[in-house]
């Protein structure tokens, strides 16, 4: 994929290219694409969410990327897959379904980028920070050391950051601090409002790094992520505050794809083999949900 209007070659994939490209899907895409903003963040950006497919479809499916700051390759590469689907909409098949077809009775709503602050940090430092105070407070933090932040702006791990296990920790960090109570930040009210409003059939999670499917009820959609990816699958013990525990407690069936290998950030050449693995999996994922 070599063409089009997410560039594969850009090596570091922005929350300013996101936008661009989102925008430029509701030019191109206009009549098969939605897009609204389901929050803005600390430092005034905002969180996309994408619709592919008829918003009264009885199958709904949310895919979510970058919520850990570091892993912002994974916007890039659902950015890719969304076009994939958009191009071929009316002229492609999959597995005897058409595209259109598919997505008529699947819903998709994507969220390229949940932690567009901490996207900002992690590639650019302090530069891109316009409020003050959160300059302030990520100066303090990362003293120096951006690259490989995990938080959003305030500090905070927004895995960590749900009401199943919850445990309360007021230190603010670069990683793993959850907040001072469930719900604290604005992303994690807004994906949760999300949730309740459309009740999705399933959640896919997409983090970095391992090449491991986190499942923690082994179904046919775990079954069908590990056939096309060939990543190995784990049982996902839990954590405190997860957005996993979260979803098993409202009884939403999910799974956590984490694509990559090494440490996040990770270099860019691993995009390519990735985009192999998981340049159809929109679809899959959709033809699994009509033939259930």
């Amino acid at each position: 994929m070599g063409s089009g209007i997410v560039n594969i070659y850009n090596k570091k994939y922005s929350y300013e290219d996101l936008s661009h490209d989102i925008k430029r899907f509701l030019v191109d895409y206009k009549d098969i694409v939605s897009a609204g903003i389901i929050a803005k963040t600390s430092d005034g950006n905002n969180i996309y969410c994408i619709r592919l497919g008829n918003t009264k479809a009885e199958k709904r499916v949310i895919i979510q990327a970058a919520m850990h700051a570091r892993e912002w390759l994974n916007t890039q590469l659902i950015m890719m897959m969304t076009e994939h689907c958009l191009r071929f909409y009316y002229s492609a098949s999959f597995e005897g379904i058409k595209y259109n077809e598919l997505f008529d009775k699947v819903c998709f709503y994507i969220i390229p980028m949940f932690n567009p602050d901490g996207v900002n940090i992690s590639q650019y430092g302090l530069k891109r920070i316009r409020n003050n105070i959160l300059k302030g407070q990520v100066r303090c933090i990362g003293r120096g050391r951006y690259r490989r932040w995990k938080a959003n702006a305030e500090g905070v791990d927004l895995n960590r950051n749900y009401e199943k296990g919850f445990t309360k920790n007021y230190l603010r960090s670069a990683s793993e601090c959850s907040g001072d109570c469930p719900y604290s930040e604005k992303e994690t009210r807004a994906f949760i409002k999300l949730v309740d409003s459309i009740k999705p059939t399933a959640v896919i999670n997409y983090h970095e790094t391992g090449r491991i499917i986190y499942f923690k009820e082994f179904s046919k959609l775990t079954k069908l992520i590990s056939a096309e990816t060939g990543y190995h699958c784990k049982y996902d013990k839990g954590a405190n505050g997860s957005l996993g525990d979260w979803l098993s407690m409202k009884n939403v069936e999910w799974v956590t794809i984490e694509t990559c290998i090494g440490r996040a950030p990770v270099n860019h050449l691993q995009l390519y083999y990735e985009w192999k693995l998981h340049k159809n999996m929109i679809q899959k994922i959709a033809k699994l949900y009509i033939d259930v």
